[in-house]
């Protein structure tokens, strides 16, 4: 469980939403191209202005349908599918050399990945994945967010009484963004993505440490101007699982506590850490690593103790 290894964890993690970001940017300007194609020759005009009563949201269905068919809205799950599995492949590298020659490490992998997939609405093939209708995966792909935002553009413009050149330059502005503004499919799946990826990884992780018998991880990130104060008052600190589960379920609501709301699944801390679009990461460590960051800690019968 070495530095080089959680620091490729860490690597993949971070470079996610920029490498998720070069993705969608190129999917937004297809999805342009498409419906500005779609809608040429098909929106009716009075003396140059796009004619009032007409619906347009038909054809945003039409080209937003045919745009997920044929691959460019099926994109994100395909990679969200490959960095969950790169992303447990890490994992496994990393636990391994702290697992007891009692636990199969590749097994226990695979029985993990399996909980995670049928979770997020995947089923593992012959053949490869299968994303189940209805399953999280399905209905992120497919936004009803992503169309009501095109329509309302569309709606907007025949009320307006746009010309052709105007419905193009605001579909453009919501579509693919602006300077200060990002495009629709990005704002719609990054926090998503990235909130499924990291989620998925500290589920995995906090499953091996509990399998090989680690008690505590090491609140692993970044500080930056946005950081939460829940976040920052622990960021590189040591703590016991047995802590954080009583303790910071408490802590919600309060003013530096965790950020929850009623309205989401029950909070659980090694999955949640600081809440909503929490950006850091548990490193698990062994009880050696541990006592060696925080002198607090002591092992006695056989477990890992807060002394002070």
């Amino acid at each position: 469980m070495t530095e080089d290894k959680w620091n490729k964890i860490d690597k993949l993690l971070s470079e996610f939403e920029i490498r998720l970001g070069k993705k969608l940017s190129e999917a937004q300007k297809v999805l342009l191209e498409d419906l500005t194609t779609a809608l040429n020759g098909k929106v009716k005009f009075e003396n140059g202005r796009i004619a009032y009563g007409q619906d347009l949201t038909p054809i945003v269905d039409e080209v937003y349908r045919e745009f997920y068919k044929k691959g460019e809205g099926k994109f994100i799950i395909q990679f969200m599918i490959e960095q969950i599995i790169l992303s447990s492949n890490l994992n496994v590298e990393y636990f391994s050399p702290a697992a007891p020659a009692s636990v199969d490490v590749d097994k226990l992998s695979q029985s993990i990945k399996s909980k995670i997939y049928a979770s997020i609405g995947l089923k593992q093939t012959g053949r490869g994945f299968q994303v189940l209708e209805g399953g999280y995966l399905n209905s992120m792909a497919q936004s009803p967010e992503v169309l009501r935002l095109l329509k309302k553009e569309m709606v907007n413009a025949v009320f307006g009484g746009k010309d052709f050149a105007e419905l193009s330059k605001g579909l453009k502005v919501v579509i693919t963004g602006s300077k200060d503004k990002e495009g629709v499919l990005e704002r719609h799946y990054k926090t998503f993505a990235y909130d499924t990826l990291q989620q998925a990884n500290r589920v995995e992780a906090k499953e091996f440490a509990v399998a090989i018998g680690l008690e505590a991880f090491q609140y692993a990130g970044n500080v930056i101007d946005t950081t939460r104060c829940f976040c920052k008052d622990k960021v590189k600190k040591v703590f016991l699982r047995s802590e954080v589960e009583d303790e910071w379920p408490d802590t919600i609501g309060e003013t530096c506590g965790v950020i929850w709301s009623d309205n989401l699944p029950e909070y659980q801390p090694t999955k949640d850490l600081g809440g909503i679009n929490c950006r850091h990461q548990a490193r698990w460590i062994t009880a050696a690593q541990a006592m060696r960051l925080d002198e607090t800690l002591k092992y006695e019968n056989g477990h890992l103790k807060r002394v002070a």
